[in-house]
């Protein structure tokens, strides 16, 4: 009770002289007050008390270190513009060490956050920084990275790459022509760098584009197709594909001819690759007809039930008028089943995976409201409401193709709905007879209602 009362004073004073007399009470009292401490918890306490002083111990060293460290580089900033013994295109250890206390210990976004140099001024003095600047600009130039074309693994980065890159980040933002001021041989070696930024591409490799867009197409190119013909239908397309699909969309009008000559002889290697084929291909067409005419050849030559979709896909955003109607051919001369997961596929493709997604295609034919009722309802019959998943548990889950499938096929409603005019209000109406769910009529004919 004197315990969880938190030890008054007055109540230990009170036990203290209640048993004053009893020496047995006296001494259980005192071992209640002060337990004793078995061995293994001193022995815990030496090991921790020795853990500490050694913790401590070190961290004194390390601190003695650094102090001494950025002493000396201060007593010579030439030990990192020009270190003495390192070969061209080597990285001293001095000149790792400032990059990284520039990184700092967090997680790394992208290979050239190692070019903040000002950083460096309120530790090491503004000397050794600007000899960290001029040492970074001045490597890039002397280092020559390798290419998986050519043989390199690009999935590791060697710490010359590394600093390479930051020197490139920093020349492209401190010099005022970047990158008019660059040899040819110049422009050639940093489009070597390119293929090793960690996510999408290095800041400066648009204003290069502008300034020499054919030696940037070639580079470019010379990586794309070799990972198209190398890669394996297991093997992700992270090399220079998805990059350009995702990071680059100023590069897909320069290579929407040589991605489509390349296409009208070749598959890609996986539904992955011609997605993001396929939106370079769209984000770089001006003029669909050709376009169109490939996604017809491609749709009717008997590929995998997982690649036609998506030329489908294409061919109905191109030209709805025969898509639809070529659309729903094939899938009547499919089973079943075969029907339901190529139609998943499909509108999936057309649409985009979620509706915030770029996953649909760019020419937009496919708005005419009379062309989103067909789909819709071609749809309905090949993704049937009954088969729908049910997301209003509240239980968590991992949506895949059918919920996907769903999800899209009723953005297509949601399109027509959405649409002004007669039009849209005609093709409404019809649904309220024409709607594959006898159910889903009477929601019909209040959408219909609405609009008018």
């Amino acid at each position: 009770m004197y315990q969880l009362a938190e030890k008054p004073a007055e109540w230990l004073d009170q036990l203290s002289a209640s048993i004053k007399d009893d020496a047995a009470l006296a001494t259980r009292l005192d071992r209640l007050l002060n337990p004793p401490v078995s061995e293994e918890a001193r022995r815990w306490e030496r090991w921790d008390a020795a853990r500490r002083q050694q913790y401590e111990r070190k961290r004194r060293q390390h601190e003695q270190q650094r102090l001494d460290w950025v002493a000396r580089l201060k007593a010579d900033p030439s030990l990192v513009r020009n270190p003495p013994g390192i070969e061209p295109g080597g990285i001293s250890g001095d000149q790792w060490w400032l990059l990284r206390a520039i990184e700092g210990d967090g997680p790394q976004t992208d290979r050239t956050e190692g070019a903040n140099w000002r950083s460096l001024v309120e530790e090491f003095g503004e000397d050794v920084a600007i000899a960290y600047r001029d040492a970074a600009i001045a490597h890039w130039r002397r280092y020559r990275p390798g290419l998986r074309s050519e043989g390199a693994d690009t999935n590791s980065i060697p710490r010359s790459v590394v600093l390479a890159l930051v020197g490139l980040a920093i020349e492209a933002v401190e010099v005022d022509d970047f990158p008019a001021h660059l040899c040819a041989s110049e422009v050639r070696l940093a489009l070597r760098y390119i293929v090793w930024e960690l996510n999408g591409f290095p800041a400066w490799l648009e204003s290069v584009h502008r300034t020499r867009p054919q030696v940037v197409k070639e580079a470019v190119e010379a990586e794309l197709f070799w990972e198209l013909a190398r890669t394996k239908s297991d093997q992700p397309m992270h090399y220079v594909l998805y990059d350009l699909a995702n990071y680059a969309p100023w590069l897909h009008a320069s290579l929407y001819r040589p991605l489509l000559t390349w296409l009208q002889g070749n598959d890609p290697p996986s539904v992955d690759a011609l997605r993001h084929v396929l939106r370079i291909l769209t984000g770089g067409c001006s003029d669909p007809t050709e376009l169109l005419a490939l996604s017809r050849t491609k749709a009717t030559a008997g590929g995998t039930v997982e690649q036609r979709p998506y030329w489908y896909a294409v061919w109905v955003d191109a030209e709805p008028d025969t898509g639809v109607l070529a659309v729903a051919k094939w899938l009547d001369g499919l089973e079943s089943e075969v029907a339901s997961h190529a139609a998943r596929i499909f509108v999936t493709a057309l649409m985009g995976k979620r509706l915030d997604e770029h996953g649909g295609f760019t020419v937009g034919n496919l708005l005419t409201p009379r062309y989103l009722k067909r789909l819709y309802v071609l749809m309905h019959r090949h993704i049937c409401v009954e088969e729908d998943i049910d997301h209003a548990s509240g239980r968590v889950y991992r949506p895949g193709l059918r919920d996907h499938a769903q999800e899209t096929r009723n953005a297509l409603f949601q399109l027509l709905a959405d649409t002004p005019g007669k039009e849209a209000h005609i093709a409404l109406t019809e649904l309220i007879e024409e709607h594959p769910d006898p159910r889903s009529r009477s929601w019909m004919a209040r959408r219909a209602y609405g609009r008018a």
